[in-house]
């Protein structure tokens, strides 16, 4: 068992003395134990009073990931948090809420412990490169519209590496592995929130520039070369060109000079390891 002695637990009023939100976190459901806190949040029972709220939980007996993997969630370490969103009908922006979400953790990140975390399209955050965080967003719909949406947000924080499993190790990393000192959750946590509602503010008012330059900006998949799983099954090797207006990837197939950019919906991307002279 990982030694968490010493580590602050989750607090409602620690919580809300750092938040600047009008909605996110307002609503605060603080659990010692959930399968998924995406499972729990979609749960909640009235819609019209659910936008904000957040579940947040000390450990998952099973969390999960994009494209039904797992999630590795020890107790009273790390970050495991869904935000309930509540669309409008005339929302059309759902494709960068995820990208808004992994904005809004590299941006907390920095603010409470000072490291610059960069992003994966679509939806992982790194840290040198190696995975300090994912996010899964789910939905319940009415007709054509969703009706709730749960932004599931995993992230490690206070895991040395002897706590992550050996398959895990190698590619997985935690704030305090670098930061080398307990990170308070309850700060980071309401950082996240300010953030997420700052730029869920400005996609739900169209302003899609500077979250468009935000996101470019904090982006390691542009310009990498990468594998690229689709959701179809499809593979193939290709070059990150750019982000979508619609928030999607394009990119350039390797060996195939002259050949159209193809924009990627939906999948997955592997980062090709960059090789040093």
């Amino acid at each position: 068992m990982p030694n968490t002695s010493g580590f602050v637990a989750f607090n409602q009023n620690t919580i809300h003395s750092s938040l600047t939100t009008r909605a996110f976190g307002r609503k605060l459901y603080i659990l010692p134990e959930v399968t998924s806190t995406n499972t729990h949040a979609l749960t909640l029972a009235d819609p019209l009073s659910a936008h904000g709220s957040v579940v947040l939980a000390e450990q998952q007996t099973a969390g999960r990931g994009r494209l039904d993997r797992t999630w590795f969630s020890p107790p009273a370490m790390n970050l495991y948090a869904s935000v309930v969103l509540v669309p409008t009908p005339s929302f059309q922006r759902m494709s960068w809420i995820p990208l808004i979400a992994g904005l809004s953790l590299t941006e907390a990140i920095h603010q409470t412990c000072g490291l610059h975390a960069t992003l994966k399209w679509p939806n992982d955050v790194l840290l040198h490169d190696q995975k300090l965080g994912g996010i899964l967003c789910e939905g319940t719909s009415q007709g054509p519209h969703y009706q709730l949406v749960a932004v599931g947000i995993g992230l490690n924080v206070n895991m040395s590496e002897t706590d992550f499993p050996d398959d895990l190790r190698f590619h997985s990393t935690s704030l305090r592995i670098h930061t080398l000192t307990a990170i308070n959750r309850n700060t980071l946590l309401a950082h996240v929130l300010n953030a997420f509602e700052t730029w869920y503010t400005q996609l739900t008012e169209e302003r899609l520039d500077p979250i468009h330059s935000a996101y470019i900006a904090q982006c390691e998949t542009l310009g990498r070369e990468l594998l690229v799983h689709l959701s179809n099954g499809e593979e193939f090797f290709a070059t990150g060109q750019a982000i979508g207006e619609d928030g999607s990837l394009h990119v350039c197939l390797k060996n195939a000079p002259g050949a159209p950019i193809r924009s990627i919906h939906s999948g997955d991307v592997t980062h090709m390891k960059i090789m040093h002279s």
